[in-house]
């Protein structure tokens, strides 16, 4: 019996102290699931109408010509909108300067367009969706802009492509 301790005692002294202790650490895993799918419809396209040459046209947000998206989701979640804005609109080889402003874009969360809230949208937006069930969970943007044609532009039907980004924050 006395050989058994005096190999046990003999054990523990060669490994030392610091093999006898082991350190352990604990975190979490944390995920958050959504039944609801973020979605972007575009309603309306953004429509300066028939311009003069030499003459400017500005449609702002509250504009009934204003572009119009609506972005559905979980209801009450934030999200990010980002805006991809062209600098120019084209006809073939020809082009027409467009530019967005601090009143170009409108937000809301309600489809009434009236009472909708000024922002530039060069800038992200971050706001919450409706805090309503599906189907009104929602949120409504609308984009107006300015056209600046020359004196001497050439007739035809110019187009550009906004393309609109729309992200949960996790907030």
């Amino acid at each position: 019996m006395r050989r058994v301790l005096a190999l046990g005692a003999l054990a523990v002294a060669l490994a030392g102290p610091a093999a006898a202790r082991a350190q352990t650490a604990v975190t979490g895993a944390r995920v958050s699931i959504t039944t609801s799918a973020l979605t972007i419809g575009q309603q309306r396209d953004l429509i300066f109408g028939t311009v003069l040459p030499g003459v400017p046209v500005t449609v702002n947000g509250r504009s009934a010509n204003a572009g119009q998206f609506q972005i559905n989701g979980t209801r009450n979640a934030e999200i990010a909108v980002t805006m991809t804005l062209p600098t120019q609109l084209s006809t073939g080889v020809w082009t027409m300067p467009v530019a967005f402003g601090a009143n170009s874009g409108c937000w809301r969360r309600q489809p009434a367009q009236g009472g909708c809230t000024f922002w530039d949208p060069s800038t992200v937006l971050v706001r919450r969706i409706r805090n309503q069930n599906p189907p009104n969970d929602h949120f409504f943007v609308w984009i107006g802009g300015t056209v600046t044609p020359s004196a001497t532009q050439h007739t035809g039907v110019y187009w550009g492509t906004i393309t609109m980004s729309v992200v949960y924050t996790g907030n």
